[in-house]
């Protein structure tokens, strides 16, 4: 599954090595306890860019600014402050075709084993709506147990008509509870996630209603296991899954890659790649792709 716990993190920049950096990273100055650095380039095809102070004590806050922008699309800013203990940070996406500005506080925590967070989301152009995310993780040995809620508020009754209602509000809550892990095993890994996300909607409710009207989604499990590793003189990657939706059906998928650096004994990258899906209410479908890599010219100097 595509799903992940946790905040979005801006653009982040590591301490730079001058003997290694590329034409995209600078150093801009050095000013104990503190260096600045400066980066930018590509993210997913969008101009991206980041400047950031990064502390040579571990023990000091670190602070960066980042933005990115895609070509006709979203474009975003992030703000961020603190260290590993505790970290503030604000992002701000302004969304095309006039749809308004989103804004997220977030506010992370860290205490050995244990990560938390808390999110709130507001939008310039909806006015009515609010959100919060709060979730965390907690790492035993080869095992992650993660949890996460959301809620969104909105109010959809106007203002006219409130009078007649207790509660003008619709309010949606979703909360995941998953576990993962990866082992060893041969001459690569075994990885696994389970996922559990329940869903329900709480409608305005009436004066003359006793209680408040509940929209309940069903739930969904879903299930991911994968292989990386060596195998013979390439390197091996599978992963499948399925996504159940309980009352309606279950979804499966599978994908497989196997890489060579030569062919044959020839200089010639390859990859081989496999792929079936059988999603639930369509047609199932697979795919098998060949792709190499033929070598022009000789050696660059």
């Amino acid at each position: 599954m595509a799903d992940e716990f946790g905040p979005p993190k801006p653009l982040e920049l590591e301490p730079v090595d001058l003997n290694k950096a590329t034409a995209a990273e600078f150093l801009l100055f050095t000013s104990r306890p503190y260096k600045a650095f400066l980066a930018g380039g590509l993210e997913d095809e969008a101009p991206a860019a980041a400047l950031a102070l990064v502390p040579e004590d571990p023990s000091l806050p670190e602070a960066g600014v980042s933005g990115r922008v895609v070509p006709r699309g979203e474009k975003t800013v992030s703000l961020t402050v603190g260290s590993d203990p505790l970290r503030y940070s604000r992002q701000a996406t302004r969304l095309p075709k006039d749809q308004g500005t989103v804004v997220s506080d977030t506010i992370e925590s860290s205490l050995g084993p244990i990560r938390s967070f808390v999110k709130e989301t507001t939008n310039e152009a909806d006015a009515d709506f609010r959100g919060r995310t709060m979730g965390g993780s907690l790492n035993l040995g080869p095992l992650q147990f993660r949890g996460e809620r959301t809620t969104g508020r909105r109010t959809v009754v106007p203002e006219e008509y409130r009078q007649f209602f207790r509660n003008p509000d619709v309010d949606e809550k979703t909360t995941e509870v998953g576990v993962g892990g990866s082992l060893p095993l041969g001459q690569g890994t075994l990885s696994g996630d389970l996922l559990r996300r329940f869903r329900s909607t709480e409608l305005p409710q009436y004066i003359d209603e006793e209680e408040r009207p509940t929209a309940q989604e069903p739930n969904v499990t879903g299930l991911n296991l994968g292989y990386e590793g060596q195998l013979g003189p390439g390197q091996l990657g599978i992963q499948g899954g399925l996504d159940n939706v309980r009352g309606v059906g279950t979804g499966t998928r599978a994908d497989m890659s196997y890489s060579l650096d030569k062919l044959f004994g020839l200089p010639v990258p390859t990859k081989v790649t496999g792929g079936y899906r059988n999603p639930i209410g369509s047609e199932s479908s697979a795919e098998v792709m060949l792709r190499f890599g033929l070598p022009f010219g000789g050696p660059r100097r």
